[in-house]
């Protein structure tokens, strides 16, 4: 699929793939894949640091943020990094990429071109199966990859 949009070194930001989708349908250019185009959208979260990673409790803030339940935490160990020697006593030793999944189906093409809204879209994508940055961001926490603080920190604004 392509559609009429600048090349990604032109600029074009956004908090998901759907606002920057949108953004650069609408603002023209050359014709690109729009595959190129987000393969320059870097989601990056900390790595915990392996040799200092522990286990510990989420916060009720942190739940509350990001709707983990009761239930849901009953079953998982969440990480931190304590901080050693290994990583600069800062509890992270290296990134790792979160990805949103967003096929672009010809319902969700008609609502791109009809001008909908990011977030109608975006609800619409999740109701069909879309895997948000967020999604991604808890998955690798509950892998005990990253840090829920974290996931909070660099998907913020792709939940609003």
């Amino acid at each position: 699929l392509s559609a009429k949009i600048p090349a990604a070194s032109e600029g074009i930001k956004g908090s998901s793939e759907i606002s920057v989708l949108q953004r650069a349908i609408k603002s023209g250019g050359r014709m690109l894949s729009i595959r190129k185009l987000f393969d320059s959208i870097p989601n990056l979260l900390r790595r915990i640091c392996p040799h200092c990673k522990q286990p510990y409790t989420p916060t009720k803030s942190e739940c509350k943020i990001l709707g983990l339940s009761e239930e849901y935490l009953a079953n998982r160990q969440f990480y931190k990094g304590k901080g050693c020697r290994e990583c600069g006593y800062t509890g992270y030793k290296g990134r790792i990429g979160i990805y949103e999944i967003f096929v672009i189906t010809e319902d969700i093409g008609k609502l791109i071109f009809a001008n909908e809204t990011s977030g109608k879209i975006r609800e619409y994508a999740r109701r069909n199966g879309m895997r948000s940055l967020r999604d991604d961001a808890i998955r690798k926490a509950e892998a005990g990859i990253a840090t829920l603080e974290d996931v909070i920190f660099v998907t913020l604004r792709d939940e609003c």
